[in-house]
């Protein structure tokens, strides 16, 4: 037999040597989104090491695995190892034609793309269905989306979304066999997709637009209407849709089987027994006997048990309800109450505050360690933290720790409080009217409010420097100091053509408060104002000379406040409901009691509409009655953001026009606002809102003078704070009155 020559043995055992050696070094070419560090604690291998090439392959494996590579390779040189990574492209560039074009944000959320990700092919196709999904939802039928990519100079790549938008089903006919028992426009009412009806385009109406992902709710959505009249046996089938795609319309048809109504007969509880008593839980129900059934009200009702036992520390309690049908049309309703354990709140730990301070958060959580856990107490705090104004988003995780204790987890996000407030607007009186201010709502994460104000227009103007302090040492007490100057000038523009100066007024004064928080939705105040004020350049033909002569306002005021709302920016429940008495005459010539009250209410709608629309009311009620001396400037003028908008601020009551003068001094004011506000951009937190505004003020009696005015405004929590832009239209209005169709304002709640 011959014998290899030795060179050649070498040669063919090399790589196995090689291999099964140490490994001398190992270096990286390629790599971009990882580290040299990362990628060898990945592969789990480093010099040093024994050289095992199946662990060398697990570990090329996991870096692969990472998705950032197209291919790896893997050389050897006597114990050298050097990996070449060839990476995927990054998406340096995403553009959207057909779809969404005016926001680019919302484009991006719904793409789940964005610049500087690794390029996959895999989510560029899962971005294409999510565009399809949405273009469905607005019911628009064979949609295409093409995508067309391009690889620029820096080897990054540029996807551009090619939307071509579908027709749009128009539903012609809706057929609703088996209704008989229950009124067909409570049925039809319950429904998504409705027929096409005339005038569809007006809003109440229906357009007929299908609405894919709600047909596949619509039959639950007509059970459970019938289940809200007694109707419990009710069936409903899935819906038929007969779509003629070369008109893009379409029938609809609902199968409905009712059966029986049934009415209550009793309504009984097990397992409260020693919580709480029987006739408490009877007034917290609104299901009764010898009502028809309703689904909707024993929903209710399992939600005011659960809180009357969560209440006593049953915090995982619950409500099971057993509903025993009767032949007869009868329903026995029983209530099955698992309590479990009282559990107990181990720990409050705050997260997502990078700037306001732990404590501030914490005395608006009214639960703390050690205490007893209170569903009540939870959704106080919840809307406590929405009422501080510090924050764009804060919620109350209850996380779990044993069977009877739980942590809870305070998440914030911080909103902008400290900022530059802008307002003004334009007007036929005044022109330019202009205010600012330095103001920070959380100095330093604190909770005190600094603010400096300027205001000013033509005819007025401004300057205050306030410090309030909310919660003084975290007790429930309030103080305030507040230091102003103002400039008031009253003209006349009706006879000439060039403004003539009635009066001015300058005053300065100083306003010093102490408030106590009595519950966590009632306070009051206590406040001690000075005022010295001077007039100068007055027409003596027009005003005496007591309304002229300098005066001093020494006054004490006490004021309550009722206040439920869930948010500070923009509530969408809740009552704000403020009363203020002012008595001047404690020293100074100004002698007089004024009564101020504020009424605002906010229902959000998005349980009857499901779409987040908020109905606001906000009133204002105002008298002063003469003690001696009422200054003018103590008056109530009407006109401008809140009171009556579509005016100039404080033009009214009118001017007569033959003595240029105002007809009356107000001693008496009502003011009504009436706002329905919509979601514009939710992306980029943009409402819109329409509103109707109607006041009368006046001398001898409240409706002397009545004014309104209607229109819309844009709302948008900007990163400086909320901003309106208002657009009004004045009505009922009297010749000479002084119109203001745009204002805006920067800083104020909407």
């Amino acid at each position: 037999m011959r014998k290899l020559p030795s060179f050649l043995l070498l040669l063919l055992l090399f790589p196995l040597l090689t291999w099964g050696a140490i490994i001398e070094s190992m270096s990286f070419k390629g790599l971009v989104h990882l580290s040299n560090e990362v990628a060898i604690e990945t592969i789990g291998l480093d010099a040093g090491d024994w050289l095992d090439e199946e662990q060398l392959d697990v570990g090329i494996k996991k870096l692969f695995e990472q998705g950032y590579f197209k291919d790896i390779a893997v050389y050897n040189e006597a114990g050298n190892i050097t990996i070449v990574c060839i990476e995927k492209p990054i998406i340096s560039h995403i553009s959207v034609k057909g779809f969404k074009e005016s926001d680019s944000d919302e484009q991006l959320t719904v793409l789940g793309l964005k610049k500087g990700q690794i390029f996959d092919q895999r989510s560029v196709d899962e971005a294409k269905k999510r565009i399809l999904r949405e273009l469905e939802k607005e019911g628009a039928i064979d949609s295409i989306v093409e995508v067309e990519s391009e690889v620029l100079e820096n080897g990054s790549i540029s996807l551009t979304f090619l939307v071509n938008k579908g027709k749009k089903i128009t539903i012609t006919q809706l057929l609703l066999e088996g209704v008989n028992g229950l009124d067909r426009d409570k049925v039809y009412a319950s429904i998504a997709n409705k027929a096409e009806e005339f005038l569809g385009w007006i809003p109440g109406r229906s357009n007929g637009e299908l609405k894919l992902p709600e047909l596949k709710i619509d039959p639950m959505r007509l059970r459970d209407t019938y289940m809200q009249n007694g109707y419990l046996d009710a069936k409903v089938d899935t819906p038929l849709l007969r779509v003629n795609f070369n008109s893009y319309t379409a029938e609809l048809a609902y199968r409905v089987e009712e059966g029986m109504q049934y009415s209550v007969d009793k309504v009984s509880f097990l397992g409260h027994e020693g919580i709480v008593d029987t006739q408490e839980v009877n007034k917290s129900i609104k299901l009764k006997s010898d009502e028809v059934f309703n689904i909707g009200l024993l929903r209710e009702d399992m939600q005011a048990i659960q809180t009357l036992i969560a209440n006593e520390g049953y915090a995982y309690a619950q409500v099971r309800p057993d509903l025993q049908k009767d032949p007869n049309g009868t329903v026995n309703v029983v209530y099955d109450i698992v309590a479990g354990e009282k559990v107990y709140i181990r720990d409050v730990i705050i997260t997502g505050n990078t700037r306001t301070l732990d404590r501030v958060i914490r005395r608006e959580v009214f639960l703390a360690p050690g205490d007893l856990y209170n569903m009540t107490d939870l959704k106080d705090s919840k809307s406590a933290l929405g009422r501080t104004g510090y924050f764009k988003e804060s919620t109350i995780e209850e996380k779990r720790v044993s069977a009877n204790e739980m942590d809870l987890v305070v998440h914030v996000q911080e909103a902008p409080t400290g900022n530059i407030q802008v307002g003004g607007g334009y007007g036929t009186y005044g022109g330019l009217s202009f205010d600012a201010s330095l103001s920070d709502r959380n100095i330093f994460g604190s909770g005190l409010n600094l603010a400096l104000k300027l205001q000013g227009s033509q005819y007025q103007s401004e300057y205050s420097i306030g410090l309030t302090n909310p919660r003084i040492f975290d007790s429930t007490y309030s103080g305030s100091v507040n230091l102003y100057i103002r400039r008031f000038q009253l003209v006349d523009n009706y006879n000439t053509d060039t403004p003539v100066t009635q009066y001015v007024s300058n005053q300065a004064g100083a306003t010093l408060s102490v408030g106590k928080r009595f519950t966590r939705t009632i306070s009051g105040n206590v406040a001690y104002r000075y005022i010295d004020t001077a007039f100068t350049d007055y027409n003596s033909s027009l005003y005496t000379a007591e309304q002229t002569q300098p005066y001093e306002k020494s006054s004490l005021s006490a004021s309550m406040t009722f206040n439920d709302t869930d948010d500070y920016y923009v509530p969408r429940e809740g009552w704000n409901i403020t009363n203020a008495i002012e008595v001047a005459g404690i020293g100074g010539s100004a002698k007089f009691v004024k009564d101020s009250l504020s009424v605002a209410t906010y229902v959000g709608l998005n349980d009857w509409l499901k779409y987040d629309a908020v109905l606001r009311y906000k009133g204002n009620f105002r008298v002063i009655k003469d003690l001696g001396f009422v200054p003018l400037d103590e008056h109530f003028f009407m006109g401008g953001l809140g009171t009556v908008r579509g005016y100039l601020a404080f033009s009214l009551p009118a001017y007569d026009s033959s003595t240029s003068v105002r007809t009356f001094y107000a001693t008496k004011m009502i003011s009504n606002t009436l706002e329905l506000s919509l979601p514009l951009l939710e992306s980029a937190r943009l409402r819109w809102a329409l509103f109707i505004d109607y006041g009368y003020i006046g001398r001898d009696s409240f409706t002397q003078e009545g004014r309104g005015g209607y229109g819309a405004q844009l709302e948008w929590f900007s990163p400086m704070g909320p901003i309106a832009l208002i657009f009004a239209q004045a009505f009922d209005n009297k010749v000479g009155d002084s119109l203001n169709g745009f204002e805006f304002s920067i800083g104020r709640a909407f």
